[in-house]
Formats: structure tokens, C-alpha cells, sequence
């Protein structure tokens, strides 16, 4: 069996880019009524990442490839992190110690892996 605590040491040196996780929840109002939030302190704050476009299907005409791969993203990070499927992402792509670029969405289903967990969104914003 391969011991992979050594392997993540390597994998996570990989990671020159940052984000922070903001969670929903749930918020009942006065009248009793409930309502999904998005809370604005962070869940995970400044955490290092990876983050690259999402491959397309070879099949699309090139020209539609190009323009899908520049509205999904995915973020490579450690496994022991806690996402959950809806966490509001705001990655940035980190260059020199500066930010170069944000992108902003909520991720899908995470990608639990032995090395690292891969999250997907579609991204609602993005700065340069």
C-alpha cells in the first residue's frame, strides 16, 4: 500500500493560489418564516488552492469550447478542508503575492480524493 501523507506535503506546495468558503444557511425571520442566507464572515478563510479552467468536451466546435472553459472553473485543495455542495466560492489566482484576478460562484459536488478534493462552479463574477 502507498502511503500518501508523504505525497501531500508535495501536492500542496502546488498551491499559489487562495480562497475562502462562505456558507449558507438557514434564517427564520419574526413572522416565522424561513430563508436560505448566504453569511458574510467566511467558513474557511485565506486557504491555499489551485486553480485552473475546466476541461471541455473535445466534440464542441472549438470556438464554444473555448468560450464554456472560461465559465467553469475548478479548484484543487487539501483533502481535510470541510466544502459542502452550495459553499459560495471567491478564489483568486495569486501571482507574486498579489492577486491577479477573483473569480466567484458556488461549487457543486466536491471531489473528495486521497491527495487533495477538487471543487467545480460556474463562475458568477469575475475581476481582474
Amino acid at each position: 500500500m502507498v502511503n500518501l501523507a508523504k505525497y501531500r506535503g508535495v501536492v500542496a506546495k502546488m498551491y499559489k493560489d487562495r480562497f475562502d468558503v462562505y456558507r449558507h444557511g438557514t434564517e427564520t425571520d419574526a413572522n416565522g418564516a424561513t430563508h436560505q442566507v448566504c453569511y458574510q464572515m467566511p467558513a474557511l478563510s485565506d486557504q491555499p488552492c489551485q486553480i485552473s479552467p475546466e476541461q471541455t468536451d473535445d466534440a464542441m466546435p472549438r470556438a464554444q469550447a473555448i468560450q464554456d472553459a472560461d465559465q467553469y472553473i475548478s479548484i484543487h485543495c487539501r483533502p481535510e478542508l470541510d466544502l459542502i455542495s452550495g459553499d459560495y466560492i471567491v478564489a483568486r489566482k495569486m501571482r507574486n503575492g498579489a492577486a491577479v484576478r477573483t473569480y466567484k460562484g458556488t461549487i457543486g459536488e466536491p471531489k473528495v480524493l486521497p491527495t487533495h478534493i477538487k471543487a467545480t462552479f460556474k463562475i458568477d463574477s469575475s475581476e481582474v
